[in-house]
């Protein structure tokens, strides 16, 4: 009632009279129906604390303290937005099944674990994990019922399962569901039995029952490069402390070395970290494992190159996250074999492509692409493109480059398609519309990629053609540095 809840008391209410017609053959106290009907009513009642005397006897339920979690041995970052979103579903009584989607990496075990926790003293039988890590469809119920203190060797389990959560008030956390998605039909009848209980799913797709609540789970917050130029150093501090990204990298960089600080010496080289994982968390500890080898500079010219330095060295944790090629590789077994082509072919996009490019270079479906943002590999930017986390790019990419001839192909159809849009520019003579520009820009990275493959192939004639438009649009924009570059690339072949 104190919460608001004026149905989900009376429900209650209801519960407890026929419990006690049921067992006891008893009604009510007069207050305790007096207290209903007030609430029946819409009036708030004077509640008092009642102390009651234990007994063994008929004492049904008992309080369950956050202890059926795990404790978590480092720091909680950031998400301050994305846990008072479950705190408030979690309040709700309309919301009981609650999703936190997102790719491998991306925080979403410790984000529910930490909801989890914050929230298990509201309810009556406490919170509890089932960690789902390389659990078969067929274990499952194995795998929720030991996770709930109950016998596995049961016959009927699954009708055990109902019985035990049939009158709980309890919160259960799934985590890792991913790879059962065959499996949903359990989450749903567990619900349907269980008329108190609540559940949070962690997956890299949601679960698509009637009733979910989906929450999007994205990389921490990081700055832009630029804007650090101008920072002064006694704002440090104060500035990092608005960036979770940063926050991150820093915590964990002087847990392996203590004397490691943040200056104008490393920052830029940090922020560079953090842009070039977009914010993934795993990846933020990971990289920033490496203060103690190299630069921080030094590990940014390595991320460019390969994935081999996000590994980690310590044994404490699950198999696919011992790395981020695990986790990539984890997120590629579960896809079909049309879906590992199409990833593979969108590899060959820089940063943002739009559904007409998918479709054109990479022969990718709207469909294929609702696919793969199901299941976290692509991601949505604005309402017209798409793009991959540059780390998932990297992997993808060196997939296609295993296939020599369609990697060859995917670079004659990208180069050949984005230079020909560039020729079209010629012909928007004077000031662009700012529209038109910023389209433009956006494009700029694949442009200059397909002005590679025109060097390297020496596709003269397709170069000279795009030229004028191309030409004519860095003018524009007075990238003139750029401008003579693709200039002596044409002069060059």
């Amino acid at each position: 009632v104190l919460r608001g809840e004026r149905n989900q008391a009376l429900k209650r209410y209801r519960q407890f009279r026929n419990k006690l017609q049921a067992e006891l053959d008893l009604e009510p106290a007069p207050e305790t129906v007096k207290m209903a009907r007030a609430i029946q009513a819409g009036n708030t009642p004077q509640l008092k604390l009642i102390q009651f005397q234990r007994s063994d006897r008929l004492l049904t339920y008992q309080k369950v303290s956050a202890s059926a979690l795990p404790n978590i041995l480092v720091p909680f970052i950031g998400r301050e937005t994305e846990l008072q979103q479950i705190t408030r579903y979690l309040a709700s009584q309309d919301c009981r099944l609650i999703t936190l989607v997102g790719p491998g990496g991306v925080g979403k075990t410790r984000l529910a674990m930490r909801a989890a926790a914050d929230d298990a003293p509201e309810w009556i039988h406490g919170a509890w994990l089932a960690s789902l890590d390389d659990v078969s469809p067929d274990d499952l119920e194995t795998t929720i019922a030991g996770a709930l203190g109950l016998s596995t060797r049961h016959n009927r389990l699954r009708a055990r399962l109902y019985d035990h959560l049939r009158e709980k008030e309890l919160l259960l956390l799934l985590d890792n569901f991913e790879q059962l998605m065959s499996r949903t039909n359990l989450v749903k009848s567990l619900l349907d039995y269980a008329p108190d209980l609540k559940i949070i799913v962690t997956s890299r797709e949601q679960l698509g029952i009637r009733g979910e609540q989906v929450i999007q789970v994205k990389g921490l917050k990081f700055p832009n490069v630029n804007e650090i130029s101008a920072l002064d150093e006694a704002a440090l501090p104060d500035w990092s402390q608005t960036y979770s990204a940063i926050q991150l990298f820093l915590e964990n960089a002087r847990r392996v070395s203590p004397g490691f600080w943040l200056g104008p010496h490393n920052l830029p080289a940090v922020t560079q970290i953090c842009q070039q994982v977009a914010g993934l968390p795993l990846a933020i500890e990971l990289a920033s494992a490496w203060v103690r080898i190299f630069s921080c500079d030094e590990i940014a010219t390595r991320l460019e190159q390969n994935l081999t330095l996000l590994r980690r060295r310590t044994t404490d944790v699950p198999g696919r996250h011992a790395s981020m090629e695990a986790v990539f590789e984890h997120s590629w077994n579960l896809l079909s074999d049309e879906g590992r082509d199409v990833l593979r072919k969108l590899a060959i996009f820089r940063g943002k492509f739009s559904l007409e490019a998918a479709e054109t270079v990479a022969l990718a479906s709207p469909d294929h692409l609702a696919m793969l943002l199901d299941k976290s590999l692509l991601r949505r930017q604005g309402s017209v493109y798409f793009d991959l986390h540059p780390l998932l790019r990297q992997y993808a990419f060196a997939k296609l480059a295993q296939r020599p001839q369609l990697s060859q192909e995917m670079a004659q159809q990208h180069g050949a398609y984005y230079l020909n849009r560039a020729a079209t520019w010629a012909d928007l003579y004077g000031q662009m519309p700012d529209e038109d520009l910023a389209d433009i820009q956006i494009k700029l990275e694949n442009i200059d990629a397909a002005v590679q493959w025109a060097t390297t192939t020496q596709q003269l004639e397709t170069f000279i053609q795009q030229w004028p438009g191309l030409a004519h649009f860095l003018d524009l924009r007075g990238q003139v540095v750029t401008q003579m570059s693709h200039a002596n690339d044409i002069v060059g072949v």
